[in-house]
């Protein structure tokens, strides 16, 4: 019963839609694919934007507590 569920979801990987990556690789199979610089901000761009203000809030919260203290003396 388990290699019966381990094949059919094996099989469902397997049919599932290629993603960007892989079809821009078969398509420029040839030689280099064109760089695509609007994906790769695209990219930059997210990990940025959780990054940032992760990095603030925890390199951050000594100051804002004491500016909390300071406020509430």
């Amino acid at each position: 019963m388990n290699t019966q569920l381990l094949n059919a979801s094996r099989r469902a990987v397997l049919r599932t839609r290629p993603t960007v990556s892989s079809t821009v690789s078969r398509r420029w199979a040839s030689g280099h694919a064109p760089t695509d610089y609007g994906r790769i901000m695209r990219r930059a761009g997210g990990t940025a934007a959780v990054y940032v203000p992760a990095s603030a809030l925890i390199l951050g919260w000594p100051w804002a507590a004491r500016e909390i203290v300071e406020f509430f003396q």
